[in-house]
């Protein structure tokens, strides 16, 4: 005797003896994963945002690798944490918001 006969793992059943499919669920997760996904921030809420604050910068699970001051008029100061600051400007770029340090004259968006 197979005890596994008719066994599908993406079927589970409930006490009503209903089937409820795996693959239903999942279907159902896709479809409603975008519509709660945020939408990006435009420069006025960014500006609101981050201004007067000073934000750290790190990887998931990695220690931090650098730290920005944003301040009015779209300035900012960056630090890679190496005691050394560079002051920057940030702007609206299409539906970008980009970055532009006196170190580095390509705009990162």
């Amino acid at each position: 005797m197979d005890l596994l006969a008719g066994f599908d793992p993406l079927v589970s059943r409930t006490p009503m003896g209903q089937a409820v499919t795996m693959r239903y669920l999942i279907l159902i997760c896709l479809m409603v994963t975008p519509a709660m996904a945020q939408d990006a921030m435009n420069a006025a809420e960014f500006d609101a945002y981050t201004r007067g604050k000073t934000l750290t910068f790190r990887n998931a699970g990695a220690e931090a690798y650098g730290i920005e001051q944003y301040q009015d008029n779209r300035r900012v100061i960056w630090s890679f944490l190496d005691g050394d600051c560079s002051n920057g400007v940030w702007y609206k770029r299409n539906v970008n918001i980009c970055f532009r340090y006196n170190f580095d004259p390509d705009p990162k968006c």
